[in-house]
């Protein structure tokens, strides 16, 4: 029987299990840290780093409270996503050879860099970051390719 149906499932006993089962100090001492980048799409050499967005880190708290929807298969595999967004980036400036030549330019000031968005792409992902296991242990149980022999049915109660 499939015990894990849904994200919005594995959400709601996630943070049923963070919230309620383990000590709150425990809890928020790991989280999920969104991590987004600007990647030129033709360059396999890009030198763009990976920038934190402001946005992280999520808490198990803070994903309750704003009743969002956790990803599973994106947290385990911490695959970059492109994100859709036509306003999220110009270019990558990193790569830029007029960025390169005039100090400063950035995605703002740079003329060749504003004109031309389509050879660029922003991509994001998500990956637990903290010093608790305790978030591993609680994938292991939801995740189905990672999950043990826990002889769950599909009846089975967190709560219990």
């Amino acid at each position: 029987p499939e015990f894990l149906n849904t994200q919005q499932d594995a959400s709601e006993i996630l943070i049923m299990i963070m919230g309620d089962l383990f000590p709150a100090d425990i809890s928020r001492r790991f989280h999920i840290a969104i991590t987004r980048r600007r990647r030129c799409r033709d360059n396999l050499d890009c030198r763009s780093p990976a920038v934190l967005d402001p946005g992280a880190p999520l808490h198990i708290q803070k994903i309750s409270t704003m009743n969002e929807v956790i990803d599973l298969e994106q947290i385990l595999t911490g695959e970059w996503r492109q994100v859709d967004d036509d306003e999220a980036t110009r270019h990558c400036e990193y790569c830029c050879p007029c960025c390169a030549v005039h100090p400063g330019h950035d995605s703002v000031h740079c003329d060749e860099c504003r004109r031309n968005k389509t050879p660029f792409v922003e991509e994001e992902r998500y990956q637990f970051e903290g010093d608790s296991k305790y978030a591993i242990i609680v994938f292991s149980i939801l995740h189905p390719t990672q999950r043990k022999d826990w002889a769950l049915t599909p009846n089975c109660c967190m709560d219990r």
